[in-house]
């Protein structure tokens, strides 16, 4: 896991910054990579038409993450209203912790 680490660094600083790093710039290199193939130039007006499907891949996004929240936010509040699973989500927090913990102990440095 160091090594990886290590590496990371050495990618960054090679980079020349975070800036590159970052996961909205990452995700904007994707879609400006992928809608151009979407792009008719026979149908004229080819930034009308990447405005038009980024504003619908935005809308399907916001869509999307909106109800993934939404149905998280109403299990979440089921789960924790049953006395029995709240303690088994606690143990299960306690274990991730441990595991966690234990694996630091042992990293080399």
């Amino acid at each position: 896991m160091t090594v990886l680490f290590d590496e990371y660094k050495r990618e960054n600083r090679a980079s020349g910054g975070t800036c590159t790093q970052s996961n909205w710039v990452k995700g904007l290199e994707r879609l400006l990579a992928l809608l151009p193939q979407f792009v008719s130039a026979k149908a004229g007006h080819p930034v009308l038409q990447m405005v038009v499907l980024g504003s619908v891949f935005m809308l399907q996004a916001v869509v999307t993450f909106t109800l993934i929240a939404l149905f998280a936010g109403n299990v979440g509040q089921k789960l924790l209203q049953h006395p029995r699973m709240n303690g088994y989500i606690n143990k299960g927090k306690a274990g991730l912790f441990a595991i966690i913990g234990i694996r630091i102990a042992l990293a080399e440095k």
